[in-house]
């Protein structure tokens, strides 16, 4: 089983999922078209890069794709809660003000916390 905790501040609920076995026999079928790639890589290599402003927005777009997990399974709950703290605020508070995203509720999408 997968234990996730509900980082929307009540401690008191865990949310369990079971989980399938991965299955990775379809990579094996997978195909790439190598010249297609690499001509792909030289125009993305070409291109111009992203303004800073529009950088600033995509990496705090992708903070809310991360997802925390711990695989210890000895962890404390001192330690559950900080990744848990972490995840509710990733990204320091002088710095999203810095950006106007003090109050847009930036988090990662999810914590997960394997039990022992």
């Amino acid at each position: 089983p997968k234990l996730i905790l509900n980082v929307n501040g009540d401690r008191s609920k865990w949310m369990f999922f079971s989980l399938p076995p991965l299955d990775f026999t379809w990579l094996a079928r997978v195909r790439v078209n190598h010249p297609a790639v690499l001509k792909r890589a030289v125009q993305i290599e070409m291109q111009p890069s992203m303004k800073k402003n529009w950088l600033a927005a995509w990496l705090l777009r992708a903070v809310t794709c991360i997802d925390l997990t711990t695989l210890a399974g000895d962890d404390t709950p001192c330690s559950v809660c900080r990744l848990c703290h972490k995840a509710k605020h990733p990204i320091r508070e002088d710095l999203l003000q810095a950006l106007k995203m003090g109050d847009k509720g930036i988090t990662t999408a999810a914590v997960c916390v394997y039990p022992a």
